[in-house]
């Protein structure tokens, strides 16, 4: 049988946006003594794109869980479109968007959210900001930018606040 096969099958050098995620994760814990830690989960697999959620965790908090950011991305790893709420993405200077429905039965939903919001039975929801990194490096700087920000360490201090206060709480 002949080996049609390249001898070298893949680029060793690309790292996925994942394994960046997922390092990142790991570090936020050693920093803070696992009093809040990362996870990064993976989303819905839609048209064949992968998309994951990175949450900062507090464990001791019920394992109370805040959605940071969401990154999407095909099979080709990058680009990969960065996903932020409102907050956020003004900090950080992101453009927001409209979401679009991605099929009928997203566009089903939007017109039941807009006759609810209509009625006063649900407010608007907050506009998602987003960038698309082209490369790994854009990738690194956009999430040193998000992981540096003013509001991620306002999530984190006020977790931390959180912990605080039920340890003093608890009794002696």
């Amino acid at each position: 049988m002949d080996d049609l096969w390249p001898d070298e099958l893949d680029d060793a050098t690309v790292r996925a946006p994942v394994t960046l995620l997922r390092e990142q994760a790991v570090l936020l814990g050693k920093k803070t003594s696992n009093l809040i830690e990362a996870e990064v989960e993976l989303g819905s697999n839609v048209d064949g794109n992968f998309t994951y959620h990175f949450f900062i965790v507090a464990p001791t908090l019920n394992n109370y869980h805040y959605r940071l950011f969401s990154v999407e991305h095909t099979i080709a790893l990058y680009p990969v479109l960065i996903d932020v709420g409102e907050e956020l993405g003004k900090e950080l200077g992101m453009p927001a968007q409209v979401q679009q429905a991605r099929n009928y039965i997203e566009q089903a939903h939007l017109e039941n959210v807009r006759f609810m919001q209509s009625a006063g039975l649900l407010s608007a929801p907050s506009p998602r900001h987003s960038l698309v990194a082209q490369t790994e490096e854009a990738f690194m700087n956009t999430l040193k930018a998000i992981l540096g920000s003013k509001f991620t360490r306002r999530v984190i201090t006020a977790l931390r606040a959180q912990f605080n206060m039920t340890e003093q709480l608890q009794p002696a």
